[in-house]
Order: C-alpha cells, then structure tokens, then sequence
C-alpha cells in the first residue's frame, strides 16, 4: 500500500534505532496489517570462545551453551565450527553484556568460572544481510532504510496512508530529525486518481 525511505547522514546503526521505532509506531496506525523493513542492521552480542580456555577450566562447550541459554533460553545461538578455532557464537537476546561478563557456568573446586573466564564478549555489528538504497529526481542513491505497509483486509487506504503522512511529517523535529523521507510508492494516490476521473 505505502513503500518509503528513510535517508540521513547519520550512522547507519543510529538510522536503524530510528526504523524500529517508526515500524513500532507505524504499527498502531488504524488499518496497518504489518510494517517490514530493510537495510537496517542491528548490533548484537559476539562471544569469542577460547578453546585453550575451555580446555584450561575444563569446561565443555555444551556446558558453556547450556548457561547461557538458562541466562535468556530464547537464545539463537550462531553455529560452532572447527575444533582448533576460536568459537563464534552470536545472539540478540535481551541480557546485557554485564550480565554476560558475570554468567557463572559453574563452580570448579569451590572457585566459580564465569562466561568472562573463558570468553571475550563484545557488541558487534553482523554483515549486513540487506542493503536499501535510494536514489529519486536524480539524485546519487544513497543508504537507506525502505518500509513496506501493508493494510489489514477492509482497511480505508486512503486514510490510512494520510494517518502515515501525518505520522511522518509531525515527526521532523522528534524522532525523524536530520531524517529524510522519501515516498516511493503510495497506493492511496492511485486510488484518489480514480476518484477524481
């Protein structure tokens, strides 16, 4: 129903922020079925394993794995490669790196071992598994974050994408400040061409 962009000269982590929080916004407006997002990139939490330390505390990795996923057990822990390697694993899940650094993964003699012990823990940025970018009137195209907004079944489209207009204009000077939006394509004016022949 409504495609948009948004372009800044801001990092592109920072941009990111600002989407989640349009897409959650964009959420509540009468009629809006779903709001998805691309070109966005969010940080998330990189363990480094060390295996000389893993082998050092004689502590398994299915040990270390069962620990942390009793601290958030919705963890979507990234795969475990090589048995000489530093071992990788990522997650976004709601704990922070604090909590991480003092994750106990048991006692050993009576001394505890923690997650810090036996790993590096770190805020990392993935690689990037979309680009947007955006380039209208001529324009060079540059980065962006693009939004899709599809309608629930029956919704007023026409009135639901002027609720988004007005969403994003009235968020100039909050939310979407040193933010451009750009639409790229708007349902709602097919419609009232059709109205208006």
């Amino acid at each position: 129903v409504l495609s948009f962009a948004l372009t800044s000269d801001k990092p592109l982590i920072e941009l990111s922020d600002i989407a989640e929080d349009v897409q959650s916004d964009l959420e509540e407006v009468a009629g809006v079925n779903r709001v998805e997002i691309s070109g966005s990139i969010q940080e998330q939490v990189q363990i480094q394993i060390s295996p000389t330390a893993l082998a050092h505390y004689q502590v398994d990795l299915n040990e270390l794995i069962a620990a942390l996923q009793k601290l958030d057990p919705s963890l979507p822990l990234g795969s475990v490669e090589g048995q000489f390697q530093n071992y990788s694993l990522r997650f976004s899940g709601s704990s922070t790196l604090d909590d991480l650094d003092r994750l106990l993964i048991r006692y050993q003699n009576g001394v505890p071992i923690f997650l810090r012990d036996v790993a590096d823990i770190q805020l990392a940025v993935p690689e990037q598994n979309s680009i947007s970018r955006v380039g209208l009137a001529g324009q060079e195209p540059q980065k962006a974050i693009t939004f899709n907004v599809y309608k629930k079944t029956g919704a007023d489209v026409v009135r639901m994408v002027d609720a988004i207009n007005a969403y994003l204009d009235s968020e100039q000077d909050g939310l979407l400040e040193g933010v451009n939006h750009s639409i790229v394509f708007n349902a709602a004016q097919d419609v009232r061409d059709q109205l208006s022949s």
